[in-house]
């Protein structure tokens, strides 16, 4: 199965183990994975995940390091994404679901 960008952009994502805020370039596939860059140019990820390891997609208006954005809850983490706005935040929000609703779906 051939894998499409879903959604890309820049986002702030907080550390897990050291709380402080990074920008990343983050790209979701259709095929539910999620990888961040540390710009569009870097030809290898600091980091990702795959969607069937979120519980939850919140979509947090203020709060998430004071500005909105989302928080992905997962078994062991809640990553935490501040956005640059609200619209911002729920285009992200939409494009996570809609992924995790689609691979989920998949017999």
């Amino acid at each position: 199965m051939s894998s499409v960008v879903v959604k890309s952009g820049y986002i702030i994502k907080q550390g897990g183990t050291i709380k402080s805020w990074k920008q990343r370039f983050m790209i979701l596939t259709s095929c539910g994975t999620i990888r961040y860059f540390e710009s569009p140019s870097s030809l290898a990820p600091k980091n990702g995940f795959d969607i069937r390891d979120i519980n939850d997609v919140e979509l947090v208006e203020s709060g998430v390091g004071h500005g909105p954005g989302l928080i992905l809850h997962m078994d062991k983490r809640a990553f935490k994404i501040k956005t640059f706005s609200a619209e911002d935040a729920s285009k992200w929000h939409k494009a996570f679901v809609a992924v995790k609703e689609s691979i989920t779906s998949k017999p």
